[in-house]
């Protein structure tokens, strides 16, 4: 791979990071991700998703302490859990 990286001018083991990173789809013949970075980008999704709820849940939590409490009965059932 090393006379292949320096024929196209890329960096040391960039080809075999490349490698890793992505598969040949035999039904299409494309590159696509393999299943450790699906995994990743899922992950990576999954923590931001998670940082969204924990800034609506902070901004939520602060709301409560400064607004009148209100009865469990006031809240459209459509809100309860």
């Amino acid at each position: 791979m090393g006379a292949i990286e320096d024929e196209l001018g890329l960096s040391h083991n960039l080809l075999r990071q490349w490698k890793k990173r992505y598969q040949v789809n035999a039904v299409t013949d494309g590159l696509e991700r393999s299943e450790v970075e699906e995994l990743k980008a899922e992950l990576r999704q999954a923590k931001r998703e998670l940082d969204i709820t924990r800034q609506e849940r902070d901004i939520l939590k602060t709301q409560c302490r400064y607004s009148p409490r209100i009865s469990i009965h006031e809240i459209p059932c459509s809100c309860r859990l």
